[in-house]
């Protein structure tokens, strides 16, 4: 009904709406992802965060290490001796062949009761997950 109201009153237009509303879902994901992590407290957290450092200086983290992709090959993790209690994936199983695979991969190096977040564009809708 609001969608109705903004295009039928000329505020905004489908294609703005659709956008925006794209948008809000990536606000939402952060705001979740935010939550988790001071749940959790950062302080005590050893973090993985694949392709980018965008969560870096959000928080004090016990420790924090970033990898790219593709340089850092998510599908072949074997020289990987850490684990982490907090994995982030931006934008990252959805280039790969076999995302199950990497799924697996990196609850190899996930601590017991450890968290994983991720955002994926789907390639139908081109909401975030």
């Amino acid at each position: 009904m609001f969608k109705q109201f903004l295009i039928k009153t000329n505020i905004v237009s489908e294609k703005t709406f659709d956008r925006m509303r794209k948008h809000w879902i990536r606000v939402i994901c952060d705001e979740n992802t935010e939550k988790l992590i001071r749940d959790a407290h950062p302080e005590k957290l050893t973090v993985l965060e694949v392709s980018g450092k965008r969560w870096e200086k959000l928080f004090h983290y016990k420790s924090y290490e970033s990898r790219n992709y593709p340089e850092f090959d998510i599908l072949d993790i074997d020289r990987i001796k850490n684990t982490y209690d907090l994995i982030i994936l931006e934008h990252v199983l959805e280039h790969l062949p076999h995302p199950l695979k990497a799924l697996k991969n990196i609850h190899k190096i996930l601590k017991p009761k450890g968290y994983v977040t991720y955002y994926s564009v789907s390639s139908e809708s081109s909401f975030w997950t």
